[in-house]
């Protein structure tokens, strides 16, 4: 509750509470670490961690990963560097260990020591698949005009020591290696071999690719074909997705009417899926068909008040709309959505929007740092928080802020890739 009224002060004595009387509860130390994180000081969080010195490190390893994350945030990669090398020193077993110590060094631009420490990590967990994934991206990433001789190589190693139900996302890995080499015969090839060993739950995930693949190769027809042939055998969970591929299909043959047309049948159909509503909006914004968009926006609400992006979709519109008072209407609508969905950093974001606009009469830079702090705090995931704030910075002329910023970001890519 103090978190979602922006008291974060209060959050980490709550919190500091909460560990005194449960010194070992991870759910509570990893809150509390990226709270810290919040405040750019974290001599709190390692006398934290240094307490779990004396804990197995078989239960504590994930909040010493966490910590050393936080380290690599700040901007303190030897401290980083020094934990995740004791967690490999005692725990070679464990794949997450040595995937994330990569993605610290290759975030470090040491490619070289990410692909030892993926390779090193494959040797001892050889049936962690996300492992495989990335050491195939980090095999491409380093040799530039990478041949299929050494995939072919791993592919072989893989399928000796994968279940089948796994092998399907390094199929999908190499097709993508295919993809960006232009080569579609041979990334529609091993798509195939992923359709005919992924699981039925995932398998729309790969008719979407060989769609979109079939696309790209300039043959329309097959791709409309791999996606209604699909739709006939899919169920409920799936069709809705497989449907707004084919509106996508018709939108990129510039055939707006039937896209137009597809998603409205798809909307009726799945009303319980507000991602439905929010892809419908894209569409049409992207289309230049903003009251429509906008009326399907607020229409959205009535079904999902709960969903952040499309309470900042709607205020987007209606930002761009407010030709009479540019960001009035726009912000009484971000009141009322902060009040139903007060943590979600999409909404804090398009309050942001606003407030930095110069031809708005809402224009206020310190409200719009505020709101930017909210936005990156509950969705550090999402790229718009940081643009926005790298023009805050920019007007402001905050070059300090600006680097940090920087850091945090370049960062967080690696991380969440």
């Amino acid at each position: 509750m103090e978190e979602d009224y922006g008291n974060l002060t209060k959050v980490k004595e709550i919190l500091k509470q909460g560990i005194h009387f449960n010194p070992l509860n991870e759910n509570l130390i990893i809150k509390f670490l990226r709270v810290e994180e919040k405040f750019g000081r974290i001599e709190e969080s390692r006398r934290i961690l240094s307490k779990l010195k004396n804990c197995s490190l078989d239960k504590s390893w994930k909040l010493y990963l966490e910590g050393a994350l936080l380290e690599a945030k700040l901007g303190n990669p030897k401290s980083a560097q020094r934990v995740f090398k004791m967690l490999l020193k005692n725990l070679e077993m464990q794949g997450n260990v040595y995937l994330e110590y990569a993605k610290f060094e290759e975030n470090m631009g040491n490619l070289l020591g990410a692909l030892k420490i993926s390779y090193e990590g494959l040797s001892k967990n050889i049936r962690f698949s996300n492992l495989w994934g990335y050491f195939m991206r980090i095999c491409e990433r380093i040799v530039e005009k990478i041949d299929y001789i050494p995939l072919d190589n791993y592919l072989s190693l893989a399928n000796d020591c994968l279940p089948k139900d796994m092998l399907w996302k390094i199929y999908l890995e190499i097709a993508g290696v295919a993809e960006r080499k232009n080569d579609y015969y041979r990334s529609k090839n091993f798509i195939t071999k992923a359709i005919l060993s992924c699981p039925e739950n995932v398998k729309w995930k790969c008719f979407v690719l060989g769609a979109r693949m079939e696309l790209k190769d300039q043959c329309h027809t097959k791709a409309r074909k791999i996606i209604n042939k699909f739709i006939e055998n899919a169920n409920e969970k799936q069709k809705y997705h497989l449907l707004i591929e084919s509106s996508k299909i018709s939108e990129y043959l510039g055939d707006l009417n039937s896209a137009i047309a597809y998603f409205e049948d798809t909307k009726d159909y799945m009303r319980a899926e507000w991602k439905v509503y929010l892809e419908y909006i894209h569409m049409l914004t992207r289309n230049n068909k903003f009251e429509q968009a906008y009326q399907v926006a607020k229409e959205s609400l009535y079904h999902h008040n709960l969903a952040g992006r499309l309470w900042a979709s709607l205020i987007q519109l209606k930002h761009i709309s407010g030709f009479q008072s540019p960001g009035t209407d726009a912000y009484k609508i971000f009141l009322i959505a902060i009040n139903e969905v007060p943590k979600s950093g999409e909404v804090w974001c398009e309050g942001a929007r606003i407030c930095l606009n110069p031809h708005s009469d809402r224009f206020d830079i310190n409200k719009a740092k505020q709101f930017l702090n909210f936005a990156i705090y509950f969705t550090p995931q999402y790229g718009d928080s940081f643009v926005e704030a790298i023009r805050l910075y920019l007007l402001l002329g905050d070059k300090k802020e600006l680097a940090n910023l920087k850091k945090v970001i370049l960062f967080l890519t690696v991380l969440i890739w």
